[in-house]
């Protein structure tokens, strides 16, 4: 029931910080302790910078951690790495990798040493990893849908750029091969609006350039 509970409220939970309080309340109350997520940044482990919850862990070790993310296995108090150590530390599995640790420092040290208990721990955390996978899966998934939207608007954006550039390019090309033919002969009215137009065309585009270069400069 208690495991029941606690994977309910990570299924309706989205953002990390939040899955994090959830599984933080849950194995506190649990098994009467303080317990505490540790999620890498850039590859090493961080504590938490929200704000604290009843039965968050402050001040977990962090090189403990570390090394159990590194190795994927357990260590410290009921485990056979640092035994000694006030805490228990769980690395949380994905089916890709590890996501982070699970520390949890009981108030009572034997409320972890039984078989029972450890075990039911285990499942805790199994059931936290999969939540915090799915919030991992969910981000990439986002990243991947902005990323073919800014695709598509930007082969949209080019596309009307190079429509907007032929047409001026068109009427330029035009005046000037009549301008530069010698079997033409142009009054000086006509010579005047073609060098004009060619004039008009070429600032248009000078136009289109500059917005160009200022969509550049634009995230």
């Amino acid at each position: 029931a208690l495991l029941y509970g606690m994977s309910r409220e990570l299924a309706a939970t989205r953002s990390l910080s939040n899955l994090a309080r959830v599984a933080v309340k849950h194995v506190a109350e649990t098994f009467a302790s303080r317990a505490v997520v540790l999620v890498p940044e850039d590859g090493r482990l961080r504590h938490p910078r929200s704000p604290a919850i009843a039965g968050s862990l402050r001040g977990a070790d962090l090189s403990i951690a570390q090394w159990v993310f590194d190795h994927g296995a357990p260590a410290g108090l009921g485990t056979d790495t640092l035994p000694g150590a006030p805490a228990q530390y769980l690395p949380l599995k994905g089916t890709r990798h590890t996501l982070g640790v699970l520390a949890v420092e009981p108030s009572q040290r034997r409320r972890l040493l039984l078989p029972e208990q450890r075990h039911l721990l285990e499942t805790f955390a199994g059931q936290i990893a999969l939540a915090l996978e799915r919030a991992e899966l969910a981000e990439e998934a986002e990243v991947a849908r902005v990323t073919a939207e800014t695709e598509s608007l930007r082969n949209t954006l080019l596309a009307s750029i190079s429509h907007d550039l032929r047409t001026p390019l068109a009427v330029i090309a035009g005046a000037s091969s009549a301008l530069n033919d010698p079997s033409l002969r142009f009054e000086e009215a006509t010579r005047a609006q073609l060098t004009a137009s060619i004039e008009d065309k070429a600032r248009e585009m000078s136009d289109i350039i500059s917005n160009v270069l200022d969509l550049m400069r634009f995230e």
